[in-house]
């Protein structure tokens, strides 16, 4: 058995953490500031198994999925309009974000563990490049399941290869990092941007005047 790596690693969410999240509101083509139409979409959404088979692997590619979401949250937009809406869920990084990974990964070693599609992910990488910053990305769609399934915690930890206690992980969804404290990571609930500069300061892994 290789022997466990020493030293402090630091793990990252992707969406609300390194990069903003937006409402699936184009999806259906109604105004976002009706909060209680919103409301039923995002939870529709939240409840899709068509969402949870695409970011889980088992949807191959976007116009199956497509596919499969009309028939599940009638969705009401052409395919075309479909493609640039979804991709648009993924919002741009934190201004932060850049700066913030060049100065870690200087020191640490550092990863991403996200609940993801292969499209989104596909997206985002064209766009802000921010695998350059990580020794590897621990991506849903690839490992087969999704967060808070522990599954994906096993299979992170144990390729990491790390002792859990020196893992530090940073997730906006608290189910997320109450079963990556189940596995003795040292996890915690944040969102991007300034809240997670000043937890990375609090754990000194970034200087006060950073």
């Amino acid at each position: 058995m290789n022997k466990l790596r020493e030293g402090k690693v630091l793990v990252f969410d992707l969406g609300n953490v390194l990069v903003r999240l937006n409402d699936v509101s184009a999806l259906w083509q109604i105004n976002r500031d009706n909060h209680e139409t919103l409301s039923r979409v995002e939870q529709a959404w939240g409840r899709s198994q068509a969402v949870r088979d695409y970011e889980s692997g088992r949807i191959e590619t976007l116009s199956d999925f497509y596919r499969k979401l009309k028939e599940d949250v009638q969705i009401c937009v052409d395919y075309n309009q479909f493609e640039q809406a979804y991709n648009q869920i993924i919002g741009p990084a934190y201004e932060q974000t850049g700066k913030m990974l060049t100065a870690l990964c200087e020191k640490y070693p550092l990863y991403v563990l996200s609940n993801t599609s292969p499209s989104h992910w596909r997206y985002v990488e064209k766009r802000d490049q921010l695998s350059r910053f990580f020794k590897k990305a621990y991506l849903s769609f690839e490992i087969g399941v999704m967060k808070p399934d522990p599954e994906i915690y096993k299979k992170t930890i144990g390729d990491i290869n790390a002792f859990p206690e020196n893992i530090y992980y940073f997730d906006d969804r608290p189910e997320n990092v109450e079963e990556a404290k189940n596995h003795n990571m040292n996890a915690f609930q944040t969102f991007g941007g300034k809240p997670l500069i000043r937890k990375l300061q609090q754990l000194k892994f970034l200087a006060s005047d950073f």
